[in-house]
């Protein structure tokens, strides 16, 4: 047996362990509870003879491996306003960003390519052409080594006939993935990552991956705030606006009827209130006023109960991968939204099935979740309402009763009322 093997098989044997350690180690958490406790719970989801749920599968979200292969034709359009939005969503879909840190990109290649279009053939001064090999250009306006090492490889990988013509989307945007992923820039991606809103977004990849002899960040944020809101309200950048909203209102999900209300939270980042609709589809807003909850839960003051009517458009708190889909005592449907950067699991209850998203789903702030169940449909629920509770450490929620939460699921619940107050009082109507 040569040396390879026996290096792989050593780390697949450690891999098999390290998933049976956590696989154990979870068949005793569940084992703790007692089975009452999931017969008499109002708000199960998890049933123990579902059997172990085995974190390994788990383990590959929000991966670092990335591999981006650019088509030859690749092109951003000719829509001068949807040029810097089709670019954000190829960061989104390529690098999975969220969508405020891919802004915080483009915002830069805004401001350094000296048009809001982000055009890809500009040298340093703002004349269009081939690269002069004299200060910057592209969407980066990359200089010295940098640019000789971009057009070569544009060239070389046949995104660019010669060096004598001008660039394209396609090299530009072959080039950026080919730094991001093969070469030591790629440290950008991990630190954009690292950011929970825009502005931080912007400045950290100016810091990072830029490097600017003129920094200028207000002229970075300004033009990332502008890109992200035309992203998150289906609409072109402004070209020429110097003016930007602050990125706190519009439709943020892929259903362009829902509009969210948007803020940040210390733990999350960007947060939305997950009822859409205005103050008066909630009917009992001072839960979020005194951190309680109207139904005596016994992790109060963690989780809340919206109440508001039938069909209400639930949307998520914040982002991250859907990892539990199921239903509750009632019968009415679960979604568990899984935010890795925080190791925090939300669950959303008591919705109408059959579910609106599917596992696997990557999760934006204000992306469609379901829809508020009808008591009339799910009996063992009194009031028309939306559970929402997260708790830290969990991909999928331990099981849990109204009667009885062990102190250790309990002391691991997320309090989300004074963020979910915050965003409530943002809200028009």
């Amino acid at each position: 047996m040569n040396v390879i093997n026996t290096v792989f098989i050593k780390k697949i044997t450690v891999f098999f362990v390290a998933c049976l350690f956590l696989s154990l180690q979870q068949y005793s958490i569940v084992k703790a509870y007692d089975v009452q406790y999931y017969s008499s719970n109002g708000v199960l989801y998890f049933n123990p003879e579902d059997g172990v749920v085995n974190e390994c599968s788990i383990a590959s979200v929000g991966s670092e491996s990335i591999e981006v292969s650019v088509e030859k034709d690749f092109k951003l359009g000719n829509n001068a306003g949807l040029r810097p939005v089709n670019l954000l969503k190829a960061l989104i879909n390529d690098f999975n960003f969220k969508d405020f840190q891919a802004a915080g990109i483009v915002g830069n290649f805004m401001h350094e390519s000296g048009g809001e279009d982000v055009p890809p053939d500009i040298n340093e001064g703002g004349e269009k052409g081939p690269p002069k090999f004299s200060g910057g250009y592209g969407w980066a306006q990359w200089t010295g080594g940098r640019q000789v090492n971009f057009i070569d490889f544009a060239v070389e990988n046949n995104y660019m006939s010669s060096k004598s013509v001008n660039a394209t989307d396609a090299a530009n945007y072959a080039w950026l993935t080919f730094e991001l992923t093969k070469t030591s820039e790629s440290e950008a991606v991990a630190a954009v990552k690292n950011t929970s809103n825009v502005s931080q977004a912007a400045a950290k990849f100016e810091e990072v991956f830029e490097r600017a002899g003129v920094v200028a960040n207000e002229s970075r944020d300004t033009k990332a705030k502008s890109v992200l809101d035309a992203y998150r309200n289906n609409t072109g950048v402004k070209i020429g606006s110097s003016s930007s909203s602050s990125s706190s209102s519009g439709s943020v999900c892929s259903n362009p009827s829902s509009s969210a209300t948007l803020g940040e939270s210390a733990d999350f980042g960007e947060v939305a209130f997950p009822i859409t609709g205005g103050k008066s589809v909630v009917k009992n807003p001072t839960i979020f006023a005194n951190k309680t909850t109207a139904s005596g839960h016994p992790y109060s003051p963690y989780a809340y109960d919206i109440e508001a009517p039938a069909g209400t458009e639930v949307v998520a708190y914040a982002s991250g991968v859907v990892t539990r889909l199921s239903e509750d005592k009632c019968g009415s449907a679960l979604v568990g939204v899984y935010n890795k950067e925080n190791d925090t699991v939300i669950s959303y209850m008591h919705m109408n099935k059959p579910h609106d998203v599917k596992e696997g789903d990557v999760i934006k702030p204000g992306d469609h979740i379901g829809t508020v169940a009808s008591v009339s449909q799910y009996t063992c629920v009194n009031v028309d309402h939306l559970h929402i509770d997260a708790i830290k450490g969990y991909s999928i929620r331990p099981g849990c009763t109204r009667e009885s939460c062990p102190s250790s699921v309990a002391d691991n619940f997320v309090d989300l009322g004074p963020d979910l107050f915050k965003l409530y009082n943002g809200i028009g109507g």
